[in-house]
């Protein structure tokens, strides 16, 4: 087991930790041991996948107006396509004017 001297505590911690030491029927030392266990121990855990998963679905869910969007996938797509389609036009327009400048000399 490792050992850990904390310095510098604000005496205001220092009180309020005797005071929940007192409460859980703890000495001081074992009620920091307890606080550090609890606090890092639930940071340290690995995430739920099953959780996380569920969490964004919700959050899809609310950003559409309360329904989870079908068709995503498919209107980015679309909207790719219509975009390409838009870039292929404004390059022949280019094309076509750079030929007729070219001609014209």
């Amino acid at each position: 087991m490792a050992t850990l001297t904390i310095r510098n505590l604000d005496d205001k911690v220092h009180a309020a930790l005797r005071v929940r030491a007192a409460q859980h029927g703890r000495s001081m030392e074992e009620e920091a041991r307890q606080t550090l266990s609890e606090v890092v121990g639930a940071a340290a855990a690995p995430p739920d996948p099953d959780a996380a998963a569920a969490k964004l679905r919700e959050l899809v869910k609310a950003a559409n107006n309360g329904r989870y969007p079908c068709d995503s996938v498919d209107q980015f797509i679309a909207d790719r396509r219509l975009e390409a389609a838009r870039e292929e036009l404004v390059a022949c327009e280019q094309i076509a004017e750079h030929l007729q400048r070219s001609a014209g000399r």
